[in-house]
């Protein structure tokens, strides 16, 4: 075992790199990395040594991440590295929970993470936040106080219970802050779901997550009782009980989907990571203020680790000269693709239809098949496939002369038979139309599609029978004879569906049967690509009536329909005068939205002298003291410029004084786009003030930096600026002009 996080949690890339070239060093077959943070470039040092160590035998399997609720493309590295196996999480049938008691019934709980502190059989009186919550299915209990319902009080040592519900409306802390400012001695979330979840809490408090089951027994205990003075209570034990999880065998709602940013398929595979129990650290116990050595946890770091044992049987069972591509391929070719899970519990994806199967995007080739991978006497490779978006796959099909192509070897004793089949996966709608910000977990749809499908050829051992009009969206069916020992190749044409604005994401499995009745196992290989030209997709954003109506009417109490990238007079949202009139008081600091749809590798908001007077007049381009030159027409480029120093709001404290405290450059590299909550890795949209000063300009003496400074204080002169917010396009040229997306403001006068 390899160390690389620090005392605070946290580590670097470089560290990673080490680590992974020391494991290799050192001999270790596995290199297993529960770790990562998205959305990422596959180019950085941790995912080059992944791809290094593995052409070398040493087999990196890492998590996809955790950051399902943010929506699509957010896995990160090292497991975005294309030598590195991705494990996205689905979750176990059964797992242990500690005993509570709602008189003689008994109901699961789980502690907080942030303060767990339970003491065995302490009984607690229960007071409900809002006894309405249940039947209006209200899903931000706790997240605001309720105009419909009289405030509580005397909460002094009593524990107050919430609903749980949508955690884009509010997480587990919000909600316990909630129990703190009444004074509630304890936070109990109730599930609104069959669904155990897991909590941080908060540590002001002991919080606890209690089954539904749990939460709807203290409800009708507190109905039964509203005439009489008898108190709600429970009781908490360290007793343990086995609990069934509805979604078993489902998909993580935790989990990162991809694809990578590169539009390659991650995750490559799923296993067991949702409700896991686990050993834990006698630190992670004390800090936690748990009870025991063991714990029920979540994540794609429990899955990375259960497929690394997997991984561990196969090169047991199939000998140490695997390849990186047939150890992964034997993992692939045996995994379960798994139907979306459609429960009326179900807060995952909006799907239609319970028969739709996950997107490989959702969970690559599916749940891991341990005997299968171990015993299958098939391999089939390449054992996925990656169809890019609608120019990548053209130039794809024009590098094969049109066609894709798989080999089936037959390592049995036998003669075998397969039976080919196309089966079309959920197809996934990232974008609403007419609405360019990212939708998340909660507002992606996912449809049937049959627009699409695979061709098979016919070969000289593939006989191929077309039947276009099949309505269970198979495209076609094909014989493959394979002698005992041999090998055969299968190729096949992809007919994509239509080229959308919206870049749907499409997907679906070559169901492959060895119709031998002495081995009936599945194969799948999965295919998975983008319905669009990706270099198209904006990064900033123009247009989203989504973003406004989900986070900021509520975050500034205005009334905007749609809200889009650009710099505003006040937190109102009051857009600068296209007439140039507009005056900005920088003491006070400049509202500006830079709000991502896209992750993007280089971005930065730049700021740029107007020369044109009163900013009425046409633009003179204009240089600074370094040589640098702009204009206010967004059609004129500059080699470079001022950067906008920014101030991320949720880091402003107006008791500091009405000048803003500076932040840092609007320069990223890379800017990750943002959901419309905050995710594990993935930040939740938010606004930004500017405090009117700039970086980047020289000494023209010394060839010093200046640092931050306003900028009417260097030459040029006048105090009218325009800014201009850009960013490099997915799959973008840095060198090509036509790459960059860019918005630029209207003229304004700077005041401080």
């Amino acid at each position: 075992m390899y160390r690389v996080f620090g005392c605070n949690g946290s580590t670097s890339t470089d560290i990673i790199t080490a680590a992974i070239y020391m494991a290799a060093s050192d001999g270790a077959h596995i290199i297993n990395l529960s770790l990562g943070g998205g959305p990422e470039f596959s180019d950085d040092s941790a995912a080059a040594a992944a791809e290094a160590v593995g052409k070398r035998g040493h087999f990196v399997v890492a998590s996809a991440g955790n950051d399902g609720s943010a929506g699509m493309f957010v896995s990160g590295n090292p497991a975005n590295s294309k030598g590195a196996i991705s494990v996205a999480s689905f979750d176990n049938a059964y797992t242990i929970y500690s005993k509570a008691l709602v008189g003689e019934a008994q109901y699961a709980y789980s502690a907080a993470k942030n303060n767990g502190s339970i003491v065995d059989g302490q009984i607690w009186d229960v007071v409900i936040n809002d006894i309405t919550a249940e039947d209006k299915n209200i899903l931000d209990d706790g997240c605001s106080v309720s105009k419909e319902t009289p405030p509580l009080r005397n909460l002094s040592g009593k524990a107050l219970l919430i609903r749980w519900g949508n955690p884009t409306l509010g997480g587990s802390a919000k909600r316990c802050k909630h129990a703190v400012s009444l004074g509630a001695a304890m936070c109990i979330l109730y599930g609104n779901t069959p669904a155990m979840v897991s909590i941080l809490g908060v540590s002001e408090i002991p919080g606890i997550f209690l089954s539904q089951e749990g939460g709807l027994a203290l409800l009708r205990n507190a109905q039964q009782n509203a005439t009489t003075t008898t108190a709600i209570r429970i009781q908490f034990t360290f007793q343990s009980m086995h609990q069934k999880v509805p979604t078993a065998g489902t998909l993580s709602t935790f989990s990162s989907p991809g694809l990578s940013l590169e539009l390659q398929m991650k995750p490559d595979i799923a296993a067991i990571g949702g409700t896991v129990l686990s050993s834990m650290s006698p630190f992670a116990i004390s800090s936690q203020k748990l009870h025991g050595d063991s714990g029920v946890m979540s994540g794609t770091s429990m899955a990375a680790p259960y497929l690394a044992g997997v991984l561990a049987l196969l090169i047991e069972a199939r000998g140490f000269n695997l390849t990186f591509q047939e150890a992964k391929g034997y993992l692939q070719n045996y995994a379960r693709p798994t139907r979306i899970y459609n429960g009326e519990e179900s807060d995952n994806l909006i799907s239609p239809s319970p028969s739709l199967i996950y997107n490989p995007a959702y969970q690559g080739a599916g749940l891991v098949d341990a005997y299968g991978s171990l015993s299958g006497s098939t391999l089939v490779l390449p054992s996925s496939f990656s169809l890019n978006d609608s120019i990548g796959l053209q130039r794809q099909q024009q590098e094969q002369q049109g066609n894709h192509e798989f080999s089936i070897w037959n390592h049995g004793l036998d003669d075998a038979v397969y039976f080919l089949e196309f089966v079309a996966s959920g197809t996934v709608e990232p974008f609403l139309e007419g609405d360019d910000y990212m939708q998340d977990q909660n507002s992606t749809r996912v449809v049937s599609d049959p627009s699409w499908g695979v061709e098979f050829l016919d070969g000289s051992s593939v006989h191929a029978n077309l039947n276009h009009q099949n309505q269970s969206s198979r495209w076609g069916e094909a014989f493959v004879r394979v002698e005992a020992g041999g090998k055969a190749v299968v190729k096949f044409k992809v007919h994509p569906p239509p080229t959308t604005k919206e870049c749907r994401v499409y997907g679906g499995t070559i169901r492959i049967l060895n119709t031998n009745a002495k081995e009936s196992a599945e194969i799948n290989v999965p295919l998975v690509g983008v319905a669009g030209v990706w270099k198209d997709r904006a990064v900033w954003v123009r247009d989203s009536k989504s973003l406004a109506e989900r986070v900021f009417q509520a975050k500034l109490n205005i009334t905007s329909v749609t809200v889009s990238t650009g710099i505003y007079a006040d937190f109102n949202l009051l857009p600068v005068s296209e007439s140039g009139a507009s005056v900005l008081n920088a003491t006070e600091g400049v509202v500006v939205l830079a709000l991502t749809a896209m992750t993007s590798r280089i971005a930065m908001v730049e700021m740029f002298e107007f020369a044109g007077g009163d900013g009425g007049g046409g633009g003179e381009i204009f240089e600074n003291d370094n040589g640098s030159s702009g204009s206010s027409s967004s059609s004129t480029s500059s080699s470079s410029s001022s950067i906008i120093g920014v101030l991320n709001l949720v880091d402003f404290d107006p008791a500091r004084g009405s000048a803003p405290l500076f932040g840092r450059a609007a320069y990223w590299e890379p800017l990750q786009r943002t959901a419309f909550a905050d995710a594990q890795s993935v930040k939740g949209a938010t606004l930004y003030l500017w405090d009117g000063r700039v970086w980047g300009y020289t000494n023209g003496t010394t060839g010093a930096r200046s640092g931050f400074k306003p900028p009417a204080k260097l030459g040029g002169g006048g105090g009218y600026y325009f800014v201009r917010f850009k960013a490099l396009k997915p799959f973008g040229n840095s060198f090509v002009e036509g790459d960059w997306d860019e918005i630029s403001s209207p003229v304004f006068k700077l005041v401080f």
